[in-house]
């Protein structure tokens, strides 16, 4: 909020994609308690979850850049879009 406040962004259009994107915590195990879990089971290496991670991340950020860029615009909370 302060970031949008000091740049001079609509304070929604910073929180609530920052709000989506919070639950993506797959890139490697020590980002939850599950994938912690998950990995203790030595059925996936290190690598393994940083290449579904980081694949996961990518597809995760596309996806809400175009979101931003068409629906949150619809619905006026990124008015101006994203570039």
């Amino acid at each position: 909020i302060g970031v949008a406040v000091r740049f001079g962004f609509p304070i929604m259009s910073l929180a609530f994609p920052v709000a989506m994107l919070i639950e993506h915590v797959y890139t490697l195990p020590f980002n939850s308690k599950p994938a912690l879990l998950l990995y203790s089971t030595d059925m996936y290496s290190m690598s393994d979850a940083f290449k579904y991670g980081i694949t996961m991340q990518f597809i995760a950020w596309g996806m809400s850049i175009l979101m931003a860029m068409t629906y949150f615009k619809w619905l006026g909370i990124t008015p101006d879009g994203l570039f």
